[in-house]
């Protein structure tokens, strides 16, 4: 407040109009690009939630003056949008994904070409798809909303034959939706033994995150067996993916989870892998969960050439993870011969970050 004499006080509000107290576009535009700066730097550090605080703190500078006009106006806009095309990145590690998309539809409304916003809402929608659909209408809806831009990606960049890839996974989700997912009868699915209840219990997992495959490689064992043509365990199967309860039994609850189509070991994996491992994992914790196995004791990963026979890829799934046998634990299962899930997927990411980056220049 402000004293006008010895008596009077007269608060601050009482004399100015709201509209007079907003900051102008110019010191807006400077404190916002500070905020975005920073918010680059803690983005690049790992530290997401403060890059979001930082994003945000731009955002609502910048959205006063969203319709200024002439070149101060389109220099707003352009710190908005890179503020709000930031957070969505931002909001996509942390699997913040409904609120990912709504801040790429933001950019999109602004900028309808901004590549790196329709790139991110379809992650954000298969990524919704996958996690955090509740009913097959819902699922369906979250896939073709991917697909629509998917498709605009292919119209910016049509030789891109990523986004061509893509766009087949995604029009398989929605084919392999189409139909019931169920459990293969006989191979212990049956029996009252854990896996075997585990596998029953499973046919309620997600839609596949990966089309179903034209040809197998008949040479290959986990193929043929895919294929029904070599006798296994099963405990979960559907049009896409497959789960064998493992004979070797390194823990009382042992699985192999692994795509039909047949996919290159760990170490030859691509970005677009990246929803096909996620999806392994939804399917994995999903029979320890049913088997009643200790869901926070779990080793998950990939055995990687040349400690792995076959060239198809498979999830390993053991539970409890930190009660392996020494033989298990310092060499079938040690860091030079078994590369943990998360670490797979981190991996994945940092490629596909790079690839983004240099498609963008």
């Amino acid at each position: 407040f402000f004293a006008f004499g010895p008596f009077q006080m007269v608060h601050i509000e009482e004399i100015f109009d709201d509209d007079d107290l907003v900051i102008g576009p110019g010191e807006s535009l400077k404190a916002a690009t500070a905020d975005k700066s920073l918010g680059n730097k803690y983005f690049k550090e790992g530290d997401n939630v403060g890059a979001i605080k930082q994003y945000t703190e731009a955002i609502h500078r910048l959205e006063p003056h969203a319709q200024h006009p002439g070149a101060l106006g389109r220099e707003l806009q352009s710190v908005l949008v890179a503020s709000l095309a930031n957070r969505a990145a931002a909001s996509l590690k942390l699997q913040r994904y409904a609120s990912a998309a709504e801040d790429c539809t933001q950019v999109l409304n602004l900028q309808p070409n901004h590549f790196k916003a329709v790139f991110r809402r379809a992650q954000a929608y298969e990524a919704l798809a996958n996690g955090r659909a509740s009913d097959l209408a819902t699922f369906q809806d979250y896939v073709a909303k991917a697909m629509a831009d998917v498709k605009k990606m292919l119209v910016l960049e049509p030789k891109c034959k990523g986004h061509k890839a893509w766009l087949q996974r995604l029009q398989g989700m929605l084919e392999g939706a189409a139909e019931p997912v169920t459990v293969a009868n006989g191979g212990g699915c049956n029996s009252t033994s854990p896996a075997g209840s585990a596998g029953e219990k499973a046919k309620a997992a997600d839609p596949p995150a990966v089309p179903p495959p034209l040809s197998h490689f008949k040479t290959c064992e986990l193929c043929r067996i895919a294929d029904g043509n070599l006798n296994a365990r099963k405990v979960y199967e559907d049009k896409v993916f497959l789960a064998l309860a493992d004979p070797q039994l390194d823990a009382a609850h042992h699985y192999v989870v692994l795509p039909r189509a047949h996919l290159p070991t760990v170490d030859k994996l691509l970005p677009r892998h990246l929803p096909v491992l996620q999806h392994m994992q939804v399917i994995a914790n999903r029979l320890l969960r049913d088997a009643g196995a200790d869901t926070l004791d779990v080793l998950m990963g990939f055995h990687q050439p040349p400690f792995v026979s076959g060239c198809h890829l498979y999830l390993t799934v053991l539970s409890p993870g930190s009660r392996l046998r020494m033989w298990a634990r310092t060499v079938r299962y040690s860091s030079l011969a078994f590369t943990t899930l998360q670490t797979a997927i981190a991996q994945l990411e940092v490629m596909a970050m790079a690839d983004l980056r240099a498609v963008r220049g």
